[in-house]
């Protein structure tokens, strides 16, 4: 008997990077853990193959004789693409995890340097060699305010902080920001009249942002309320 479709569906799912879901103060940490920024970025730079082979093998638990038919490839093959996956994944994750007070004075620094507007103090926070991931949601055209939303990573400390200067100029009448939990990490959330406009989280490494990942998708950002 073939797999249900359900399950199937899931297994195609897994081809695309799964979605950065923002979670309310009643999500477990555990699962709040399991969807860290970090870990999601990771899994963006396996190809698509190399991401559902890994994550069939490890978080579904399934032989690679099942996993075969699925992506197309052979039992052997996806021995192998686990093991680069997995390598790649290795190469990538940071020696250090930062502590969650390193974590949230970076994100208060963050906030406080957008809303003085001291790109200074703000560049101060980077890494030489940062990376700005946007999503606005389907539409290829998504703004922030007046500032269209970029559709591909922006690399590198003088980028980033023009894109966030040219963003906070742009910004909604009325923006307000405010720290807060995200996937159970400190980020930045934006709101214009209790309304949430805007989420960002941060990947840190060696006590600066290496990172930053922020949604602007209406959709998304309907699942989340504004923090107390």
């Amino acid at each position: 008997m073939g797999e249900p479709a359900e399950r199937r569906a899931t297994y195609e799912d897994l081809l695309e990077v799964p979605d950065r879901l923002i979670d309310g103060p009643d999500a477990s940490a555990a699962f709040a853990e399991s969807l860290s920024v970090a870990f999601l970025m990771l899994l963006e730079s396996l190809s698509p193959v190399e991401r559902a082979v890994y994550l069939l093998h490890s978080a579904f638990d399934l032989e690679y004789a099942a996993i075969a038919p699925i992506v197309g490839k052979s039992e052997d093959n996806c021995r192998q693409i686990a093991r680069r996956a997995t390598a790649a994944l290795g190469a990538r994750k940071p020696r250090f995890t930062p502590s969650r007070e390193e974590r949230h004075h970076l994100a208060t620094a963050f906030a406080a340097s957008t809303r003085t507007g001291s790109l200074d103090q703000l560049a101060a926070l980077f890494a030489h060699d940062i990376e700005l991931w946007s999503d606005g949601g389907p539409s290829a055209r998504a703004r922030f305010g007046t500032t269209r939303v970029a559709s591909k990573p922006i690399v590198g400390k003088r980028a980033v902080v023009r894109f966030i200067s040219a963003a906070l100029a742009g910004a909604p009448p009325g923006f307000e920001r405010r720290v807060a939990d995200i996937n159970g990490e400190p980020g930045i959330v934006g709101f214009v009249d209790g309304r949430v406009v805007s989420a960002i989280t941060f990947v840190v490494e060696d006590g600066l942002i290496r990172s930053i990942y922020i949604v602007a998708d209406p959709e998304k950002l309907s699942r989340i309320s504004l923090p107390s």
